[in-house]
């Protein structure tokens, strides 16, 4: 797994011009049948269970290894 983890809107210039590789790098991989490319927002409350569980506390970080997703 890769998973971006973001804050809301993307205001950070690297992280802009990342954007776009990002989205193409998920769609690339949309139907793998083992590799997970994925985004979180921090700021959702849906993200923010996640990005506490990994100690995300700024913005631009990413997380590769092995995700359980159970």
């Amino acid at each position: 797994a890769l998973i971006r983890f973001i804050y809301g809107i993307v205001r950070c210039a690297h992280c802009r011009a990342m954007s776009e590789d990002w989205d193409k790098l998920a769609e690339a991989f949309a139907n793998h049948p083992v590799a997970l490319i994925g985004k979180v927002d921090c700021t959702s409350d849906d993200g923010q269970p996640i990005c506490q569980d990994f100690d995300i506390q700024v913005c631009g970080r990413c997380f590769s290894g092995f995700l359980s997703l159970e």
